[in-house]
């Protein structure tokens, strides 16, 4: 092989190297953006305008569904509630037949009451089994309905059809009593006052929370995965469940569904003190309760429903919070007595200079609403601090997307980098031995008198 044709060999290789390196590059790129926007947590999309009705930093809540209202009471008797930050109680065919029956309504309210009793500690989701009568569906939902309202006021975030398979008409009639747009079916749980929806979806095990395994909860609604549970959580269990509410948006609580012969008192000591920490706000919602909030002087606890806000007519009266992200959302009741607030992102302490956004709660009737506060940072540690201008302010709270991703994507980032790294050290090298060989135009070969792989011939 004579130099010319090495020398465009060489040539060859170099370019190909080059063009490895372009492809890495744009490889890098692309997985460092994803991992920048966040991974698992931002898949909740759109962000919810309603806020959740009960504690997402509680992390756990249980699902009691499967069994009768009696023994349901019986076991969060022995258990507790407060653990959890919202409990599924069924609530008997019998029961219900019987609410619209004078004679009868008096037992059905006192086996209702019992349910009542055990969750003062917690949040009550009911799910409304359809009994066997001649009323018809929507006269059922009604009244069944009213009654809750009626005796209960204020104490029943959810309710929903018993049956999850189903898509029949007592579903439906329970939305349109509640004045939903979807029925309460398929796991579907209905805000009773106010709140987001939310969906239960049943796993297999703990291992069904792991980060890599959160996008099957992706959608536009809160998943509530729903764990069957037939031991004491191990420390194990706990860190996977927390790590599902603190990185993914779209979980809102992760339920234990505990077996017939669970030890109850074991489970629910097993969660210990299990919630999120102060430190930051997690991927998704998190409620005015929430220890990463930090409310000033001027602002005061108001509930609506399920849901609790905090209100302040003062000016000035401040909210601070650290997050880590590229988005954040102001959760808040936009209504025509309401003003406007100012934010600050990032502030110098010293000096903070004007707000970086100011946002108009005003409104010609009052709604939730999720609103940016700001969008395109960095995915890294923010602080946010925000004061009240003007008018009635209520904030049911804050809403963070795009967490730094740890996860495949970020890996994948790296992988690329390293790839890119690895090809232009190749090109380094072999250009460097191209430029001495030119150099020396003596073209590599086997010496005769050697025989040595690495001697050169000598001119004639």
């Amino acid at each position: 092989m004579n130099a010319a044709t090495e020398r465009f060999i060489a040539t060859g290789a170099v370019r190909r190297s080059a063009a490895l390196i372009a492809v890495c590059a744009i490889a890098a790129l692309l997985m460092q953006g994803f991992a920048e926007q966040g991974g698992i947590g931002s898949s909740l999309d759109p962000v919810p305008q309603q806020p959740l009705p009960f504690p997402r930093e509680r992390i756990f809540g249980v699902d009691l569904s499967d069994r009768p209202s009696l023994d349901a009471v019986e076991w969060l008797r022995a258990s507790g509630s407060s653990a959890f930050a919202l409990t599924i109680v069924r609530v008997d065919a019998d029961i219900i037949a019987a609410l619209p029956d004078d004679a009868q309504a008096d037992s059905a309210f006192r086996a209702l009451d019992q349910v009542m009793a055990v969750t003062v500690d917690t949040n009550l989701a009911l799910c409304l089994e359809r009994p066997v009568t001649e009323i018809e569906n929507d006269v059922l939902a009604e009244l069944t309905v009213d009654a809750l309202r009626d005796r209960y006021p204020d104490r029943i975030a959810y309710v929903t059809s018993c049956d999850p398979e189903s898509e029949d008409d007592w579903g439906m009639a329970i939305a349109e009593q509640v004045r939903a747009n979807q029925p309460a079916t398929g796991g579907v749980l209905l805000p009773l006052a106010t709140g987001a929806v939310v969906e239960t979806q049943a796993v297999e095990a703990f291992d069904d929370l792991q980060s890599s395994r959160l996008r099957v909860f992706a959608g536009s609604v809160y998943v509530l995965p729903v764990v069957p549970t037939t031991t004491p959580l191990s420390p194990e269990e706990r860190d996977l469940a927390t790590g599902a509410i603190r990185d993914a948006a779209q979980v809102g609580l992760v339920l234990l569904q505990p077996v017939q012969d669970v030890d109850g008192p074991g489970l629910t000591a097993s969660l210990g003190e299990a919630r999120l920490t102060a430190e930051l706000l997690p991927e998704g919602f998190s409620g005015v309760g929430a220890p990463a909030l930090a409310f000033g002087d001027g602002w005061a606890p108001s509930m609506v429903g399920r849901v609790q806000y905090m209100r302040t007519a003062d000016t000035g009266a401040p909210l601070q919070a650290t997050f880590s992200g590229t988005t954040i959302y102001l959760q808040a009741l936009l209504s025509p007595d309401a003003g406007e607030v100012s934010i600050w992102v990032d502030p110098d302490v010293n000096n903070p200079g004007p707000p970086d956004n100011i946002l108009d709660l005003s409104a010609l009737q009052a709604q939730d609403a999720a609103l940016p506060i700001v969008e395109g940072l960095s995915a890294e540690r923010h602080s946010i601090f925000i004061a009240t201008n003007s008018g009635e302010i209520a904030v049911s709270g804050l809403f963070v997307k795009g967490q730094p991703a740890a996860g495949w994507n970020a890996g994948l980032g790296a992988v690329a980098l390293i790839g890119v790294a690895t090809a232009a050290m190749a090109v380094v090298g072999l250009a460097r031995v191209q430029d001495i060989r030119n150099r020396n135009a003596l073209p590599p070969g086997r010496s005769a008198e050697s025989g040595h792989p690495r001697a050169y011939r000598r001119n004639a």
